[in-house]
Formats: C-alpha cells, structure tokens, sequence
C-alpha cells in the first residue's frame, strides 16, 4: 500500500477543494440510502443511471469522512478501497479544523444549491401537470 505523508495529505486536500470549487451544484447529492454511506458515479461507462458525474452522500451518517472518502474515489478511481479508506483516515486526522471548516462551508453552498435546483424541477413538473384554474368573474353591483 503507498503511504501518505503530510506533504501528499496537504495536496490531496488542495486538490479536493479545487474539486469542489469547480464542480457545479448538481454534482453533490444527499439522499436516504439503506446499504452504503456514499456512492461516487462516473456517468454511463459505470453503469450510473445518471448523465454525469455525481457524488450521492447518505446525510443521516458519518458526513465528513464520507466526503472526502468519495471525493478521493473520484480523484483515485484505479486505487483500492483499502487504500481510499486508508486516504480517508488519514486525511481526517491530518486536517486542522480551520480546514474541515472550509471544506464543509463549500459543501453546504453547494448542497443548498442542489437541493434549490431539485426542488424547482419538482415544482415545475408539479406546476406543469395542473390545469389552470378558472377564475370566476364576480358581478359588479
């Protein structure tokens, strides 16, 4: 197994963050799931139901580690899962809190972000579904 030392830690983070800089809102994703804590899709070539790319992260579990551990799946798809849970722990331990702060403040914009575009599509297609309602004319006295 390669090791990490802090100088890889620190640009293993680096890296994260400029990931989820770059990506757009959609790309993150909470949901309720039963058997995992977090999936890492990389479109059709995976077998995804998804068009692209995304990152679905069970809310009610370990948020943070769970992150990063699918985070590091995207950037290391050819390594392990031993190695990612090894990247994982060691990333976590390695993180001052400034720096857990920062990642979840970028996290958290992005979710909300996400969850603001779903719920429109939902409400579009809620919107779209209904016949518009007869408005009633009152007479004038």
């Amino acid at each position: 197994m390669i090791k990490l030392n802090k100088s890889e830690l620190q640009e293993m983070y680096d890296q994260i963050m400029k990931l989820i800089k770059r990506k757009p809102a959609g790309f993150f994703t909470i949901k309720k799931m039963r058997k995992v804590m977090g999936l890492c899709f990389y479109g059709p070539k995976g077998g995804s139901t998804y068009d692209e790319n995304v990152i679905l992260v069970d809310y009610r579990r370990e948020f943070v580690g769970t992150f990063l551990h699918e985070l590091i799946h995207y950037l290391y798809p050819d390594q392990n899962e031993t190695w990612v849970l090894y990247a994982e722990k060691r990333l976590l331990n390695f993180c001052s809190t400034f720096q857990i702060a920062s990642f979840l403040k970028i996290i958290s914009s992005k979710l909300y972000k996400s969850e603001m575009e779903r719920e429109a599509c939902v409400f579009a297609k809620q919107n779209k579904t209904k016949q518009p309602r007869k408005i009633k004319k009152q007479a004038q006295n």
